[in-house]
């Protein structure tokens, strides 16, 4: 039986988002007797624990997250850390037996697309973000041998090499997910009754997320629903705005709504707090997933949430949640508190995304569609080899 082929797995950061968690779920559902993941990241943090936790090889590489910037300095640093970069990540390629390079994000193609062109070996560049990239895209494209996006939304940006795309959408152990919620724990916390109206959004600090259309949502919602409460669950894990959750609670200020919203940060329960609410609300304004709409539905939530990006792809629109037009807060409001009244509604819609999430959108299935890529590339790499 021939040994596992060595996959080298590349983040640019150590902390963990939605992309890190979509990433520990491909690396837990990969088939190991076929793949080898070694991961590679920037440093400890609590991603480098987590993947230890689950049995995974970690290397320290000088990868780090990059931020738009005219300043020369800057640019002169990126530059700099760049080629040391690439010349750690080919000696790691080479002295670990790599026969594949997944970047999972488009920093990490940046580093890894170069390492991997420079070392003859396939690039699979995991775009998990809804932006156009702008002139790096060409050189990003050209380093990769396939690009994976995770929705349709994500795929319809890359166009200089259409070719090159395949979707994959998230996909998460919902069972796990589910199993690991502790129900009634949050409200307890709060003191809140079971047959109090509570919604939640759970997204990072930053403004794309759509944090005031919640805001704005919410305070629609109260003067037909006194008693309903508000979750804001999350941070600026990356210091992109700091002056963002700032803005947000004087915000909430001045709509009156300090009794109605809570702040809650940065949280490890989110399992418990989605089992305690009544519906999940997603209003980015580029969403390029939603994975947390996936665990909203995991625990039989209905989620609601503007009709853009890739959001539509996972919610099913009056089975499995509410999508009303992008940016209209009034429709946004009104499908919340439909929800917060029906909870009939609300009822026959969670579990109907109970089971779609079960069927369409599984770890398993994530994992069979990258491994059928790798198979592909690395079978087409043995051809050319024995040509």
């Amino acid at each position: 039986m021939n040994p596992p082929i060595r996959v080298l797995y590349l983040n640019h950061v150590s902390q963990v988002s939605g992309a890190e968690k979509s990433l520990l779920e491909l690396l837990t559902a990969v088939d190991r007797s076929r793949y080898e993941p070694i991961l590679a990241i920037s440093g400890a943090g609590p991603l480098s624990d987590l993947a230890a936790g689950a049995g995974l090889q970690v290397r320290w590489l000088p990868v780090k997250r990059l931020k738009r910037t005219r300043n020369p300095l800057r640019l002169l640093a990126y530059l700099l850390r760049l080629i040391t970069a690439v010349r750690d990540l080919r000696r790691v390629i080479r002295r670990g037996g790599i026969r594949l390079v997944h970047c999972n994000s488009t920093t990490a193609q940046l580093f890894g697309g170069i390492a991997a062109r420079l070392s003859g070996v396939p690039c699979v560049w995991h775009v998990r973000d809804l932006a156009r990239i702008g002139r790096l895209e060409g050189m990003l494209t050209m380093c990769s041998c396939r690009i994976l996006a995770i929705s349709q939304a994500v795929g319809q940006t890359l166009t200089l090499d259409p070719r090159k795309v395949t979707v994959v959408h998230n996909g998460i152990d919902a069972d796990a997910f589910a199993g690991g919620a502790t129900a009634g724990r949050i409200r307890a916390e709060l003191q809140l009754g079971p047959d109090a109206p509570l919604v939640a959004m759970v997204a990072q600090m930053v403004p794309w997320k759509g944090h005031g259309a919640f805001l704005d949502a919410m305070a629609g919602i109260v003067r037909e629903l006194p008693a309903a409460r508000a979750l804001v669950v999350g941070a600026d894990l990356f210091n992109d705005d700091p002056g963002y959750e700032t803005a947000l609670r004087d915000k909430c200020h001045e709509l009156r709504l300090d009794d109605h919203v809570t702040f809650m940060g940065q949280r490890a329960d989110v399992p418990d707090i989605l089992a305690d609410v009544d519906a999940l609300v997603v209003p980015s304004t580029r969403e390029p997933f939603g994975r947390v709409a996936l665990e909203a539905m995991a625990l039989g939530k209905p989620v609601v949430g503007f009709r853009s990006g890739g959001l539509p792809e996972v919610v099913e629109d009056g089975v499995t949640g509410l999508l009303v037009p992008l940016g209209d807060t009034d429709a946004l409001a009104a499908a919340m508190a439909r929800l917060l009244r029906d909870r009939e509604l609300a009822r026959r819609m969670g579990e109907a995304g109970a089971r779609r999430v079960r069927a369409q959108f599984t770890a398993k299935q994530m994992a069979a569609k990258v491994e059928a890529v790798y198979a592909e590339l690395l079978a087409g790499r043995a051809r050319r080899g024995a040509s």
